[in-house]
């Protein structure tokens, strides 16, 4: 006894198209945008808005989850939790917001959580502690496989994970530290030293 304003009980159904490929195409030669949700509104050309509240207003860009509005070119922003008043406005940009972001898991604990191996390919920086402009602490492989540790904020910390002692600690002077955190030297050592040649 259900009321029906239209029922489609099988084939494709296509909006501005004669032949839709998948279940359900929308298609506007001329650029046209399509918005799927309560609220959702795409007036970019070829922009797309799926979910509550999203508006897409960039050309090329995609808003998905609830109330992530996108005006940046050729952008896609996720929202995992309501979003309102937030804008993606940078071009060529993805940007997942509101939650954690799993790489292999369901249960991510952090911002991004990866179980299984992550390859940065060479060249490329790994960046630790980034705020604005200042990249914080960087990890990287030149072309001759040489692995380098850069920063401009602090030292370098090598510690025991268990009482987090400091084992060997680098300053950003280039000091570096044995047993202490205040190398006055090229190289300080606190505490008996041994040098040999075998063993």
């Amino acid at each position: 006894n259900a009321t029906y304003s239209a029922l489609f009980t099988g084939g494709n159904v296509g909006i501005g198209t004669t032949s839709p490929a998948s279940s359900f195409v929308v298609a506007n030669s001329s650029g046209g945008a399509a918005a799927i949700g309560l609220d959702a509104r795409a007036t970019g050309g070829r922009a797309v808005s799926l979910g509550y509240g999203g508006v897409v207003t960039g050309d090329d860009s995609v808003s998905i989850g609830s109330h992530f509005n996108v005006t940046g070119t050729n952008s896609i922003g996720i929202a995992v939790a309501n979003m309102t008043g937030t804008t993606l406005s940078q071009s060529n940009t993805l940007s997942i917001m509101g939650g954690n972001v799993g790489i292999g898991t369901t249960a991510p604990l952090v911002k991004l959580d990866v179980e299984g191996a992550t390859l940065v390919g060479a060249g490329n920086n790994l960046v630790l502690g980034r705020t604005g402009n200042d990249y914080g602490h960087r990890l990287y492989m030149d072309a001759n496989n040489d692995f380098h540790w850069m920063t401009n904020v602090g030292q370098v910390n090598f510690a025991n994970t268990t009482d987090g002692i400091e084992a060997v600690f680098i300053k950003n002077n280039g000091n570096v530290g044995i047993g202490t955190t205040t190398p006055v030297s090229t190289l300080s050592v606190q505490g008996s030293l041994c040098v040999r040649d075998t063993g």
